[in-house]
């Protein structure tokens, strides 16, 4: 189909559906808008390419030409918009939907631990921020607290979460400079493995930095280490070195003195074809209640695979093979 036929055919569609769309009203323009955007963009979205050329210059004189591909590349540049606004409505609308889901499925969840007179882990971190942002229950508190703990320290403190720095911060925060106690922390982000539980390394430095504001805390930095060898060290240190989040990196030296040491990296275990998308149930109709039946979960063998090669490489190692 020449480039000529393709644009009568994408006319003749784009008229229907403007004359559909007069005649049927408002349910009829979304087809409206599918068909100008089938004039303007291709099936993947993209502006369909338009270039000067001679038989443009025939069809519609040079300056005709001109304006025809200004207004191609303004008049699609408007469906592009159209389209990202339809798209990010959509999102906003899943998201919605999703945070009423949620705020019903807590508030179910509250109810049913409440019905019990029970709590989980997160449940007792956050009423113990609560009690101290409460001031009659954070003026008791802070006393008992202050007639207890004269010095505080918190090691691995790279696994900290939020929530836990929030309570921190509230009770530290509170202290006038004489009454406050000695707070000693630490930790290594790059040693921050509890990213499951919602440990963020970065609070690291906004810890130190609070404390060295409002506790005249020094800093103590540590680049050595005995527990490896200096090649294992090297790896470390490439690995960290310029990357962002650990900026400025402090290379790491070993004082394990001429120490042997290896880093060995193993083969990644790839799912086998037969377990690609299968499950140990067949597929469900229905919803699953969360809080009272487990979520099937895919057969994956890479982990008991991993697991073996790992064993086997250790086995070596010792020479117990």
């Amino acid at each position: 189909m020449s480039e000529l036929e393709r644009d009568k055919k994408l006319a003749q569609q784009l008229s229907a559906a403007l004359v559909a769309g007069e005649s049927e009203g408002f349910n009829q323009w979304p087809e409206c808008f599918a068909a100008l955007s089938a004039v303007f963009l291709t099936q993947s979205h993209s502006l369909r390419a338009r270039k000067p050329s001679k038989a443009l210059d025939k069809r519609f004189g040079a300056d005709g030409a001109a304006r025809f591909l200004e207004q191609h590349g303004r008049l699609g540049g408007q469906i592009l918009l159209c389209l990202q606004q339809q798209s990010e409505e959509g999102v906003y609308r899943f998201n919605r939907h999703t945070c009423r889901v949620f705020q019903a499925f807590l508030a179910h969840v509250d109810a049913f631990k409440a019905a019990r007179r029970q709590i989980d882990f997160v449940d007792a971190e956050w009423r113990v921020l609560q009690l101290l942002r409460d001031e009659p229950a954070a003026a008791f508190l802070q006393a008992r607290l202050d007639a207890r703990y004269s010095h505080v320290l918190l090691d691995e403190f790279q696994d900290t979460n939020p929530l836990q720095w929030q309570i921190l911060l509230a009770w530290l925060d509170a202290y006038s400079d004489a009454t406050r106690p000695g707070v000693f922390l630490v930790g290594d982000p790059k040693q921050s493995i509890y990213r499951f539980r919602r440990a963020e390394p970065k609070l690291f430095a906004a810890a130190a930095e609070f404390l060295e504001n409002n506790f005249a805390a020094a800093r103590c930095e540590q680049d050595t280490t005995r527990r490896n060898a200096q090649p294992i060290v090297d790896v470390v240190n490439a690995l960290f070195l310029g990357v962002p989040e650990f900026e400025p990196f402090r290379e790491q030296y070993s004082l394990a003195g001429s120490a042997a040491g290896r880093v060995e990296l193993l083969p990644l275990c790839v799912a086998e074809k037969e377990e690609e998308g299968e499950t140990n149930a067949s597929p469900r109709e229905g919803l699953r209640d969360p809080l009272n039946e487990a979520d099937s979960e895919p057969v994956d063998s890479r982990r008991r695979r991993e697991a073996e090669h790992v064993a086997a490489k250790i086995r070596q190692i010792v020479g117990a093979d």
